[in-house]
């Protein structure tokens, strides 16, 4: 029942009151064209990895809240995820316990609810956006990134309790116009010679989960994509 819900409805699916650590979207779940996945991981016991993400389909979904609310997973691929009809977005991942997100996949066009969005990340460091995280006018957003005390944007833009709301979410653009955000901008990177700022920080993969603390030269990494300094980088 929990595939056709309207956008204001909310009924968790029946897993989430299992006891488990790990679940994986199987093949078999692409078919599928959810309207709600408003609450399918809220507060979800001891699951600590979800896998098959990409058999997810989002494309019908108008409802996202509390999807990943107090979830206890570690990382999240949401790198497939259609976001382009999802009207509300309010608390979905609401005291998650990770570093850093990509939402570079994101069409936030539709969107008119972020209430919460991020509320209480304390450990977020890096948001990650792309061309298509674009607010309406009459999209709301109270409290968007209340107590994410670790959060600083793309230009180094750190967070304040005076700045909580949806007026921050956009990708940081310095003093001039501050924000919360960083953007998806893949960089290839050549040598370690061409490098500029050598500031040690700490990488992830796509999926948010630590690769590697206190990176000063991503050149040594192996070949791969990572998340390093709010960048999406590729060593060929």
């Amino acid at each position: 029942p929990y595939y056709d819900e309207s956008l204001f409805s909310y009924n968790p699916p029946g897993w989430k009151t299992a006891q488990y650590k790990h679940a994986i979207f199987s093949s078999s779940f692409a078919d599928y064209r959810p309207n709600s996945t408003a609450g399918w991981f809220e507060n979800s016991g001891e699951l600590l990895a979800i896998e098959g993400m990409e058999n997810l389909n989002t494309s019908e979904v108008l409802n996202m809240e509390k999807m990943f609310y107090m979830s206890h997973v570690k990382s999240l691929d949401l790198t497939h995820f259609n976001t382009s009809k999802v009207k509300n977005m309010k608390a979905m991942m609401g005291y998650l316990d990770m570093e850093t997100v990509d939402l570079s996949s994101f069409d936030t066009h539709s969107v008119t609810n972020m209430d919460g969005m991020f509320e209480n990340c304390t450990s977020l460091t890096r948001i990650v956006v792309g061309k298509n995280w674009q607010l309406g006018n009459t999209a709301s957003g109270l409290n968007m990134f209340d107590n994410c005390t670790s959060l600083t944007g793309d230009k180094n833009t750190v967070y304040s309790s005076d700045h909580r709301d949806i007026s921050y979410a956009h990708i940081d653009g310095g003093p001039s116009n501050p924000g919360y955000l960083s953007d998806d901008m893949a960089t290839y990177i050549v040598s370690a010679t061409g490098a500029t700022d050598t500031t040690p920080d700490n990488v992830y993969d796509l999926s948010g989960r630590l690769v590697r603390r206190n990176v000063a030269n991503p050149t040594l990494l192996p070949q791969g994509t990572y998340i390093y300094k709010g960048k999406k980088i590729i060593n060929p």
